[in-house]
């Protein structure tokens, strides 16, 4: 039993060491704190309308309103990345009709460059 609690308290004592060493190491390191130092500056200038929650209402404006090709191309292709990365907002393209835009928008395009991007995002949409 002696034998036993020895062996816990050694376990204790190594893992409390460890745990000290790696924390003193990390708060050394150069690279993490270089990390942490841009993080703190991203957060101290992040605003509300850049979030991608907003970003992405803003893109599904741009889509079901703009009739200008090259907004509704980098609207769509921004769509498609945050489709792609984030599935929460595919229910969200969905619910706001964007697939339904995509489709109507079709008929009308043709090979030149701009309505290709569409062309090419708009099968990246649907695919998902």
């Amino acid at each position: 039993a002696i034998q036993k609690i020895k062996l816990n308290a050694a376990v204790k004592i190594q893992s409390w060491w460890r745990g000290q060493r790696t924390r003193k190491a990390a708060r050394e390191n150069k690279k993490l704190k270089s990390i942490n130092k841009r993080l703190a500056k991203l957060e101290k200038n992040a605003r509300p309308e850049n979030s991608v929650g907003a970003r992405m209402k803003s893109a599904l404006e741009i889509l079901l309103d703009s009739k200008r090709l090259a907004t509704v191309g980098g609207a769509c292709k921004y769509l498609a990345r945050v489709t792609r990365l984030l599935p929460v907002f595919c229910i969200e393209a969905v619910d706001q009709n964007a697939v339904e835009a995509l489709l109507n928008m079709m008929p009308g395009l043709n090979r030149s460059q701009p309505h290709i991007l569409i062309i090419q995002v708009q099968s990246i949409n649907l695919a998902i």
